[in-house]
């Protein structure tokens, strides 16, 4: 009874640490800046950043190692394959950077980049999209902290 005892409790230890270990980081935009239209034309602009948490996915359904979340938001707007030793590519939640654009993580020096291009050149079959409901586009950066 001892024997099965120490089993357990060592089980317990190896699975509650193995949690423990789960990377995971917050980041903080720096500056992000971009395009606006405003009749009577597109203007450089700034916008406001916000705050992101990337860690790992905690869904099997998909292929994807890591996500990125808005601070405070359950499902992520990025799905990331690994790391390529110290660098994460990650694209929106459709896999297509149309939608939300490209998120780059590097785990070394905790700087990332995002780019979104908007629908500025996009041209839908229905021909909808024009300048003034065109979605901004935009570049982004940032710094990261590991959290745990």
């Amino acid at each position: 009874m001892r024997y099965l005892t120490n089993i357990f409790i060592l089980f317990c230890f190896v699975t509650s640490s193995n949690l423990s270990f789960a990377e995971s980081w917050k980041c903080k935009t720096l500056e992000r800046t971009g395009f606006s239209y405003k009749n009577p034309g597109w203007n450089t602009t700034n916008f406001y950043g916000t705050e992101y948490i990337i860690k790992e996915n905690p869904t099997t359904a998909l292929n994807f190692e890591y996500a990125v979340y808005d601070l405070d938001k359950e499902f992520p707007i990025f799905y990331c394959k690994s790391f390529l030793v110290t660098s994460l590519t990650c694209k929106d939640s459709f896999m297509d950077e149309i939608l939300k654009g490209v998120f780059h993580f590097n785990k070394t020096n905790l700087r990332y980049s995002r780019s979104f291009l908007g629908e500025y050149s996009i041209v839908l079959p229905q021909n909808t999209v024009t300048n003034s409901n065109a979605a901004d586009p935009f570049v982004e950066i940032g710094e990261c902290q590991k959290t745990n």
